[in-house]
């Protein structure tokens, strides 16, 4: 890494001016306003919307499988909670705006009326409605969001020479009156589905179950013909060799008519045989084709559990597999509906009552498909394991009544706080080892259970102080690099023509990757120190007598992977601050406006000085605790001969995941026989904090 790092720095001059003109095309045929997808190869989806929107009202109307599909999508969205939220350390003016569009979406308009008519775009690909406005004292308030059916939908005009859209041509009834109407894109809120490139028509959750639906409709309608046919078998009569013609065709019009009925008989004149013939063979049953296409149905959404229990096979853990994947995909839904809104309805409302330099609140929808008694173990299994984030206050059993359908208590009441819990445990001096930290050595802190005997040799208060000293101070670093280099990522982001923006990248800086390294080493000292000092604690006899050239042979073998750790981090940031600046900026360079690119690049760094930058600390904590546990490891090298068994423990973190904690207190001859630290299959990741408490061969003997 430290390679390329010298390769990037070797690139070429920035060039002196950007060149601002957009060289490529998204590839969506755009003719007149009439939209093409290239890649539709069906003449009845191809020519037109309206050719294909009447194939997805057939579909929709008659077919219970693609209705229950559809409605199965929309209802968890349409059930869920969606709140306006404040931007972070809101002003008292930002304050008022969110409270503002709160009152015009939540209190004077049908909320569930929008999501009804935005949730259109699965049955259609698309779906919009228009900001009706009008004015209240000082206040551009919202009349409507009106709907604007997809099948009005006639041409998208686009401004000259650009994909972006410019205005939405509809041909469709007024009351009586059939008429074409042009809405402007600045008062449009248009919602697509799996769109590509331009094409702003997206794409129809139906399209994929339009070929299952075709062949299930036929099947159907076969069957239905053979139920008819052959269900009770075609009656039959032989009558006597010379019988009358009128015999015969009253006999002919009997048969016709013959239909089971409690009262039905028949008399027969002397010669007359009758019977009913009934098909004979084995018979194709067109049933289990039928329920294998609507399984293909299901399959369009993702929702292929709604078929367990109507097939063969299935069980309930399936079908929580099966839900996960289809709750994760009516969440990515929900959030692209509220990113709609926020940029455009909401956005329009704040830009016109508070002006464009406040941030706008932002809608968001609650995760999808969380259960009352998924929320109540959540609940409870933080309050067992001793965290302290949430605590049983007004708000939230006000929000537990209303998610559970409770009644309001009434007049709000205010509780006691909980005193802190008693400490857990209680530390070992470290003696010699001195930690780079200056937590007090006799506080207790908070663990996940109570230290076993041999972990009491641990120093956990200094471990823990150690480990958090060296993530606030490999996160300042990074914070403290974060403007040259943002400004930097800026400018080749403003420069960049609009298709090449995700490809730019910055050379890492060599003093930050430096200082960084420095850190870790601290830290990773610090961590080989606690091996010799737990020794003494574990009130161990005299070392063996080769124990010296033992440890000597290890330290000339030592392992330094502290400058790949460094460069790895630097290497993550740079890349995480990317990401978040081409967001940004791609969102300014797109709007409409001539804004020069001075003004463009001030835009862009100050919506990303707003940002939290919380999510240094999750980057900066990982090489930490994977240099605490090489020096550790590189510890054991050197008493590896004086150890006889190595404990897995997750003592240090409290919020255990199900892997570490199954981990937890494993022992073995050697570290090679338990998980590694930090643990490479913890759900937490970076934030592992597990260890190996080693136990030297005299406590062995006598513990």
């Amino acid at each position: 890494m430290k390679l390329l790092a010298k390769l990037f720095r070797g690139a070429g001059p920035r060039p002196a001016t950007p060149d601002l003109t957009e060289a490529g095309a998204t590839g969506t045929p755009i003719l007149s306003g009439f939209l093409r997808d290239l890649g539709e190869y069906n003449t009845s989806f191809s020519s037109g919307p309206f050719s294909s929107y009447a194939i997805i009202e057939e579909m929709r109307r008659s077919d219970a499988q693609v209705a229950a599909t559809l409605l199965a999508c929309k209802l968890p969205i349409r059930s869920a909670e969606w709140t306006i939220a404040d931007p972070k350390d809101a002003t008292p003016i930002e304050q008022e705006a969110a409270e503002f569009i709160r009152s015009c979406l939540f209190e004077e308009l049908d909320f569930q009326a929008i999501l009804k008519n935005a949730l259109l775009m699965l049955d259609f690909g698309c779906a919009a409605h228009e900001d009706i406005w009008y004015v209240d004292g000082n206040r551009v308030r919202l009349h409507a969001l009106a709907p604007r059916l997809p099948h009005t939908f006639y041409r998208w005009i686009t401004q000259p020479g650009t994909d972006e859209l410019e205005a939405l041509e509809q041909q469709g009834y007024r009351a009586e009156q059939y008429l074409t109407a042009t809405i402007d894109a600045d008062k449009l809120a248009l919602f697509t589905f799996d769109r590509e490139g331009a094409n702003f028509a997206g794409r129809s959750l139906c399209r994929a179950m339009y070929k299952p639906w075709r062949i299930k409709s036929g099947l159907e309608k076969i069957d239905a013909i053979s139920l008819e046919r052959n269900g009770m078998g075609i009656p039959w009569a032989i009558g006597p060799e010379n019988a009358k013609k009128e015999d015969r065709e009253t006999a002919i019009a009997w048969l016709e008519k013959i239909a089971t009925h409690e009262k039905s008989a028949i008399y027969l004149p002397f010669g007359w045989t009758w019977g009913i013939k009934g098909v004979e063979g084995q018979i194709r049953d067109a049933t289990s084709s039928i329920a294998f296409q609507n399984m293909q149905i299901t399959i369009a959404a993702l929702a292929q559990f709604m078929m367990l229990g109507q097939t063969e096979s299935g069980n309930r853990a399936l079908g929580d597999t099966m839900s996960d994947f289809f709750y994760m995909g009516l969440q990515a839904t929900a959030k692209e509906i509220a990113r709609t809104l926020n940029l455009t309805t909401i956005r329009r409302l704040v830009k016109f009552n508070f002006g464009e330099e406040i941030r706008p609140p932002q809608l968001t929808p609650q995760m999808i498909a969380v259960g009352f008694d998924a929320i109540v173990a959540a609940l409870k299994d933080l309050a067992s394991s001793g965290v302290n984030a949430i605590q049983p206050d007004d708000e939230l059993e006000t929000w537990l009544r209303k998610k559970m359908g409770a009644p309001d208590p009434g007049n709000p009441r205010t509780r006691p706080q909980p005193p802190p819990p008693p400490p857990v445990a209680q530390v070992v001096p470290v003696g010699q080892a001195v930690p780079p930290a200056t937590l007090s050595a006799s506080a207790a802190p908070a663990l996940r259970r109570a230290p076993n005997a041999r972990e009491k040799s641990l120093a956990l208060a200094d471990i823990i102080s150690a480990l958090d000293k060296g993530r606030d101070d490999v996160a300042a670093a990074l914070r403290r690099a974060r403007s040259p280099l943002q400004a930097e990522i800026v400018h080749k982001l403003v420069s960049a023509p609009l298709p090449t923006m995700h490809r730019i990248s910055i050379a890492p800086d060599a003093r930050l990757v430096s200082e960084i390294e420095q850190s870790l080493s601290t830290i990773f000292d610090f961590g080989a120190a606690q091996i010799p000092a737990e020794r003494d604690r574990q009130r161990a006899g005299a070392p063996p007598s080769d124990a010296a050239q033992t440890r000597l042979a290890a330290a000339a073998t030592k392992r330094d992977p502290l400058g790949i750790y460094a460069d790895a981090v630097v290497g993550e940031y740079i890349n995480n601050l990317t990401a978040r600046a081409a967001n940004v900026a791609l969102d300014w360079r797109r709007r409409p406006g001539a804004l020069s690119p001075g003004e463009i690049i001030r835009k862009i760094e100050d919506d990303l000085d707003h940002q939290s930058d919380k999510w240094i600390d999750g980057i900066a904590s990982k090489p930490v605790n994977e240099s605490f546990a090489d020096g550790r490891n590189d510890g054991y090298e050197q008493h590896k001969d004086e150890i006889a068994e190595v404990q897995y423990s997750a003592l240090l973190d409290i919020n255990t995941c199900e892997n570490c904690s199954h981990a937890d207190e494993a022992t073995g001859p050697t570290p090679d026989d338990i998980p590694d630290v930090p643990n490479p299959d913890c759900d937490g990741a970076d934030k592992c904090r597990c260890v190996h408490v080693y136990i030297f061969s005299d406590e062995v003997r006598n513990p």
